[in-house]
């Protein structure tokens, strides 16, 4: 792949002496190294800006109250489907087991958390 200058360079008619280098001829012009090298930075930095925003929704949303509730709602009705088709029996009291499950999973538990963490970085 050419450099970012030699394209730049090469792409207009009228400026043909940085293409030289390709063929064996002189190095293009420092400012325009420079340049290239700022614009990729510049690149790189907003590719990273939008990474970064994405991954901020990403995790707003893993911790929003609404997908916790869309997904106990979910698993109370599969639940609660499924008992009631093998005929179990109070299968919407028994549908209310799985669904505390997924609650008490999504809690943070800060105790246990920090413990966790200390435990972590002392290796």
């Amino acid at each position: 792949m050419q450099p970012l200058y030699l394209l730049r360079a090469c792409s207009s008619a009228v400026e043909r002496s940085p293409c030289t280098r390709e063929a064996g001829g002189a190095n293009p012009p420092k400012s325009m190294v420079k340049m290239g090298k700022l614009e990729e930075l510049e690149h790189e930095i907003n590719r990273i800006k939008e990474r970064n925003a994405r991954v901020e929704g990403d995790k707003a949303w893993e911790t929003s109250f609404a997908r916790r509730a869309i997904i106990t709602c979910g698993t109370y009705v599969f639940a609660a489907l499924f008992l009631l088709a093998i005929d179990a029996p109070n299968p919407f009291l028994a549908a209310l087991v799985p669904t505390a499950g997924f609650l008490l999973s999504t809690l943070t538990l800060p105790f246990l958390k920090g413990r966790w963490l200390r435990k972590r970085r002392t290796g």
